[in-house]
């Protein structure tokens, strides 16, 4: 959203509507950076920076939360088996 206040006014046909600009973010968060248009201003490199690092982060933590799921689960149903079987 904040790249709406910064490039719409400099980019209209790219950032001119909001959907345009959430557009973008969203493909900044999927893609870190490689979206079809750039941000020329600094407030606008600022913001798209923030994001793909932000993008970044939370892919991260998302995959680190997965592993430590499956591994607490492993030993749930472990320990669950040796109390049944021994």
């Amino acid at each position: 959203m904040w790249y709406f206040f910064f490039e719409k006014d400099i980019q209209p046909g790219v950032f001119g509507s909001v959907f345009r600009t959430i557009t973008h973010t969203f493909l900044i968060y999927t893609t870190i950076g490689y979206a079809n248009t750039v941000p020329v201003t600094i407030g606008g490199i600022i913001i798209s920076s923030l994001v793909a690092i932000v993008g970044t982060i939370v892919g991260i933590l998302f995959l680190v939360n997965v592993i430590i799921g499956i591994l607490r689960t492993c030993s749930i149903i472990r320990r669950k088996t040796e109390k049944l079987f021994g």
